[in-house]
């Protein structure tokens, strides 16, 4: 029963995206109380942003790759990848100062990097006699959550609770990277050893259904999370507390990945003999008699903006297990056009995120498009391992 009216609901919110409201183009930033700017009785929107970054390749590196299929090992300084990917849906009720906002969206970040040991080890020339060694386990991190939430607005003032779900959770428990080389000369052996594992949690049969409706329903009640939202979002200044914990979900769906590589090599003059083991395991998912308690980190948002005709402005986020992104940005309010660019550092998307875009507002209906490219450096330059993104906000209000 409790499923049915999850499900029911999300479908409801979906069907009433008829409506949105033109909200700031840099996004909500974790604070759900600016949604309830900027009209005058009810509208929805929707939006999309995708990211990745890379440290692998230089531009010139990339174009290679893409142009020519030549991998150069020299350019690659770490192998590490991440992306970030977030959708959602707003729609809000207004009766003067007093209001009703509801919102749907998906939040993932997904992580992945080697450890310097084996970067070298794969890139660089092999030292006979060196042990190359590591053990780490954070070399993938990945969470992605569905919420489904509700607040009530008083004035600038909001609070309210919110449902969710975890539809990806990797388990750093039972996630390891395992890795090791020796060689000597004399007598000639070499060993190389390889084992990872990575253990994947979901609140639903991803595997089989996707992220659909019938996804959502092998969800259990237990598997449910249930989270707070309260703060303030003002014209100028906001501040937010945002998946205060009222109770942590449970979720019993898991899949393994598991990678193992053994090779010893041994040499006697012409007399040589090798050894190897390779296996690599993937399960789907299925049901564990041992559920993970997923603990969903509360996190702090603040932003400050000056201006009006010409805006600059400050954001900032920081969740309680450490991740953090702040951003800076500069807009000009032309009415109609508002053109924008915003800088933006983090640890999840390391490097420096630079973002220009526009936003045609008509009042009763917007349009904000963006580009991000992400570098090393404050100024990319020829050498920059660059990352890319696109973000579109879209709606209508009255």
């Amino acid at each position: 029963m409790v499923r049915k009216i999850i499900i029911s609901v999300i479908l409801i919110l979906v069907y009433l995206s008829v409506f949105a409201l033109p909200y700031s183009p840099f996004g909500v930033f974790g604070n759900p109380g600016i949604v309830f700017k900027d009209f005058w009785l009810m509208g929805m929107s929707g939006y999309g942003d995708f990211t990745m970054n890379q440290k692998l390749f230089s531009l010139e590196g990339l174009n290679a790759l893409l142009n020519e299929g030549v991998v150069d090992l020299n350019e690659v300084r770490q192998v590490k990848v991440a992306f970030r990917a977030d959708a959602g849906l707003y729609s809000v009720f207004k009766i003067w100062k007093l209001g009703v906002s509801s919102y749907l969206t998906l939040n993932t970040d997904l992580l992945f990097a080697l450890p310097d040991e084996v970067t070298s080890f794969i890139k660089d020339n092999i030292n006979i006699s060196k042990t190359y060694a590591a053990t780490d386990s954070n070399f993938l991190f990945s969470e992605a959550y569905l919420d489904l939430g509700i607040n009530i607005h008083f004035g600038d003032f909001f609070i309210g609770p919110v449902l969710y779900l975890p539809i990806l959770y990797v388990d750093k428990e039972n996630t390891l990277l395992d890795f090791m080389y020796t060689s000597s000369a004399s007598p000639a052996e070499a060993q190389l050893l390889l084992d990872a594992n990575i253990s994947i949690y979901s609140a639903i049969l991803l595997d089989q259904y996707g992220l659909s409706v019938k996804a959502l329903s092998t969800a259990s009640k237990k598997s449910l999370g249930l989270g707070l939202n309260i703060g303030y979002a003002g014209k100028n200044f906001g501040i937010a507390l945002k998946n205060f914990p009222l109770k942590v979900p449970e979720i019993d769906y898991n899949a393994e990945v598991n990678a193992y590589v053994n090779f010893t090599y041994t040499g006697n003059g012409t007399d040589i003999t090798t050894s190897s083991t390779a296996n690599t395991l993937i399960t789907d998912f299925v049901k564990t008699a041992t559920s993970l308690v997923v603990e969903r980190q509360p996190e702090i948002t603040s932003y400050l903006i000056f201006g009006s005709g010409f805006k600059v402005g400050f954001l900032g986020r920081y969740r309680i297990d450490g991740i953090w992104n702040v951003k800076s940005f500069v807009m000009l309010d032309l009415a109609l056009l508002k053109a924008y660019y915003s800088l933006e550092v983090g640890n999840i998307l390391p490097g420096y995120i630079h973002t220009i875009g526009a936003m045609l507002d008509m009042h009763f209906m917007f349009l904000d498009i963006s580009g991000t490219m992400i570098a090393d450096d404050l100024v990319p330059g020829p050498g920059t391992r660059p990352g890319y993104g696109i973000k579109v906000n879209f709606g209508m209000g009255i």
